[in-house]
């Protein structure tokens, strides 16, 4: 009767073991690396302006009763794409946009952002330096939102109904996760940063993101609230 006792206290014993280290492995499995955001200083201007300040239009796209311009200036050694917003006759810059070489590669859109209204404007200033301007647009009026620079991607990436802007920069490898907040600005996270990783990209179809590290390997992250989870 003791063997009896003592056996079934040692497979017990050996349960609870077992069970602590799979609990243990899962959770090593499933670490999140922290994200670290910090506040977006977007430069974006709006102003209104003169017909005489454009020189040629290279784009025009109509957008519900106003008009989006891509636009050069008269002035000697500029060779920037601007772009303007037109409404009730009246004319607002809003901005460097891109270069001249690349304007009919310049795409314009109007969609749905977090419930926003949203003009996107995505330019091309070099072979592999492209950037994207997004406004606000009102009744009314056009606002700044936000510009980013490199490949820019809206997803919604924790699945809680509001959509993120990742970019990766092609030349340097490096990609951000931009995400608003209540007040309408912008945080900035480095992903690099938060992985250590020498290179990142992320993988639309999958929402995850790839670190390649200086010594060759790599490590996928999944996005989630508390930050990035590593996926085996």
């Amino acid at each position: 009767m003791a063997v009896r006792t003592w056996l079934v206290a040692l497979l017990a014993a050996v349960v609870l073991v077992g069970g602590g280290s799979a609990r243990a492995a899962e959770g090593q499995g499933s670490s999140v690396l922290p994200l670290s955001y910090r506040p977006e200083d977007n430069r974006q201007e709006v102003r209104e302006i003169k017909q005489e300040e454009v020189k040629k239009v290279y784009q025009q796209k109509k957008i519900d009763g106003a008009q989006v311009l891509l636009f050069s200036r008269p002035y000697e050694q500029d060779d920037y794409l601007y772009g303007a917003w037109v409404k009730d006759g009246k004319l607002y810059d809003l901005g460097a946009v891109g270069t001249l070489p690349f304007a009919e590669q310049t795409y314009i859109d109007k969609h749905e952002f977090n419930g926003h209204a949203v003009l996107r404007i995505d330019g091309v200033y070099a072979a592999k330096a492209v950037q994207s301007n997004f406004y606000l647009l009102g009744a009314e009026q056009v606002k700044p939102f936000l510009r980013v620079n490199g490949h820019a991607v809206e997803s919604d990436l924790d699945r809680d109904g509001k959509k993120e802007i990742v970019t990766m920069h092609s030349l340097s490898g490096t990609t951000k996760i931009f995400k608003e907040m209540p007040s309408g600005q912008f945080e900035v996270a480095d992903i690099n940063q938060a992985t250590a990783g020498k290179e990142v990209v992320f993988q639309m179809e999958d929402d995850l993101f790839i670190a390649k590290f200086a010594d060759g390997t790599t490590k996928k992250y999944l996005y989630t609230p508390d930050g990035l989870r590593e996926e085996k």
